[in-house]
């Protein structure tokens, strides 16, 4: 190949045998990633030839450029901003498609931390709420694969959905078609700001890293 595109970050030794064989690696941007994430480098390194490092970061928009100034793959020149099109398109879908109903409706997206807490949160959540609602909660394809906590909890509750990590329905949409959309401390906030939909943080554990 000329270039190999890899959207994770920790794909180090497929980096260094680009490097070693001359092929452009390009990492394209998942989720959050600012100056603390543990595979960012300082730009300052006792040995520059030994790091290796993504030929070219493949950044969502210029907001990823100006978190990382400082670091080695600034200062080398590079990050490109590139885009991300599967925003464009949920953004596109809900300008066209959205109209605000009566029921209300509500996408959560969860990513494997403080879960029995958000259960107990929904919960209390429709106690209280006093329009008619429906909250999708969309378990992450990866740190939430068992839907059994959510089931006990909530599987009985007519306005909840409960939709498996595994499931084809895509996070976009859903959020592009909700009227709110609430996590803790997930990528998907960022999403849902460019999608156009209103998010709101759940404060538990981890929420403070966005």
């Amino acid at each position: 190949p000329v270039i190999v595109l890899a959207p994770d970050s920790g794909q180090f030794a497929l980096m260094d045998a680009c490097r070693n064989r001359k092929v452009g690696f390009v990492e394209l941007q998942h989720g959050v990633f600012t100056a603390v994430h543990p595979n960012v480098l300082p730009k300052e390194l006792p040995s520059q030839a030994s790091v290796i490092k993504p030929s070219i970061l493949a950044a969502y928009g210029n907001y990823t450029r100006e978190v990382l100034l400082g670091t080695a793959l600034e200062a080398d020149g590079r990050i490109e901003a590139v885009g991300a099109p599967f925003i464009e398109r949920a953004r596109m879908l809900r300008d066209s498609t959205f109209q605000p109903a009566e029921e209300v409706k509500v996408t959560i997206t969860t990513q494997g931390v403080a879960t029995e807490q958000l259960c107990q949160f929904v919960t209390v959540f429709l106690q209280n709420a006093n329009l008619p609602m429906k909250i999708y909660i969309k378990l992450h394809p990866a740190y939430d694969v068992e839907e059994e906590l959510y089931v006990r909890y909530l599987g009985s509750e007519p306005r909840v959905e409960i939709i498996s990590g595994k499931s084809a329905r895509s996070t976009h949409e859903l959020i592009a078609l909700s009227d709110l959309h609430l996590s803790i401390s997930s990528a998907s906030h960022y999403d849902a700001l460019g999608i156009g939909t209103p998010t709101g943080i759940i404060p538990f554990e981890t929420y403070q890293s966005v």
